[in-house]
């Protein structure tokens, strides 16, 4: 079998499209509007992506990547091929949130049918992304890191087809990368330091002062799984109830946790029920949760000085549907 090649040249990220038809100040009002709307801060490399989707999709760049990935750039690229800058005091912060997808992600692409998506993870609204995951919704809430930037990402998933479907957008990225001297690693590793694993598969992040800030949920992953399971498997109330109990058990136990400083407890746990998918069920059985979720992640983000990510949990959990929401739809 022949071995594919990796494609493998020098990366330096430019800071803002060169493309002459964009000026300046257009420019910065369209990465501050993306910022309120979206709550993301975009990467200089986002920028430029866009600018090589123009290039090799000039008509329809949003659907630069479909042919040979089957995505299409949405969400914050949708703004970027307007001929108008949207009101700042637009939300679309939910927009593209699909069932299991927590405040940190925002999605920049996904698949025309299905629920697969990739998107930036940054930890807090106010920092830059940190990197970029995937997900299928309709398999399990579990994020996969790809990479931190997104034409590492965008050549990895490349690597990954097979057929000629991919030399010519990857001969493309290797042309375009020369001449703005990138380098495009595909053996980097995102390391996180994290306080505990989560369901989705991330782990959670906060600040921890003196020690204080985090103590673990007092079940195991595994446990914690089977008693959902059990909740949503429940036919009546009668062998609900007790399975129930112990959920409520574990949330009043985050209180106690909260007042005492320890607010990483009730994010885990908001954090796990959220990427949890029922097994042998309708996927909507698991929104039995969603006011749960809402009340552990909104006070645990505001505990930890994430505020406007407990705005957009509180948003998502009133409307937590299997089919996300386009910005077409939400506009």
């Amino acid at each position: 079998m022949v071995k594919r090649k990796s494609l493998e040249v020098i990366y330096e990220p430019i800071k803002k499209p060169k493309d002459p038809s964009v000026p300046d100040e257009a420019w910065r009002k369209m990465r501050d509007v993306i910022e309120t709307t979206f709550l993301l801060k975009c990467p200089g490399d986002f920028f430029t992506f866009y600018e090589f989707c123009c290039k090799i999709s000039p008509d329809e760049p949003l659907k630069a990547l479909r042919d040979e990935l089957d995505i299409e750039l949405v969400g914050p690229f949708e703004l970027l091929s307007r001929d108008w800058i949207p009101d700042a005091s637009e939300d679309f912060s939910c927009c593209y949130r699909y069932f299991h997808d927590p405040p940190e992600f925002v999605t920049v692409f996904a698949a025309p049918s299905g629920f697969y998506h990739v998107g930036y993870f940054r930890d807090d609204a106010n920092d830059l992304p940190s990197f970029m995951a995937s997900s299928d919704s309709s398999v399990d809430g579990r994020f996969e890191i790809l990479g931190c930037d997104i034409f590492s990402v965008v050549a990895k998933l490349l690597n990954r087809r097979k057929g000629a479907k991919r030399a010519r957008i990857l001969t493309e990225m290797q042309k375009f990368a020369v001449e703005r001297s990138f380098r495009i690693d595909l053996k980097s590793t995102v390391k996180r330091d994290t306080v505990c694993p989560t369901l989705n598969s991330v782990g959670l992040r906060i600040n921890l002062h003196n020690g204080i800030g985090y103590r673990p949920v007092p079940l195991s992953n595994s446990e914690l799984v089977n008693l959902l399971q059990k909740i949503v498997q429940s036919t009546d109330a009668k062998t609900k109830v007790p399975h129930q109990a112990k959920l409520d058990e574990l949330v009043t136990l985050v209180q106690f946790a909260n007042d005492e400083g320890d607010f990483g407890e009730g994010l885990e746990l908001g954090l796990d029920l959220l990427a949890f998918h029922p097994k042998g069920e309708n996927l909507q059985s698991a929104s039995c949760f969603n006011s749960t979720i809402s009340l552990l992640l909104s006070t645990g983000y505001q505990l930890a000085g994430r505020p406007q990510f407990a705005e957009v949990i509180n948003r998502h959990m009133k409307n937590r549907c299997i089919e996300p929401t386009s910005l077409k739809t939400n506009s």
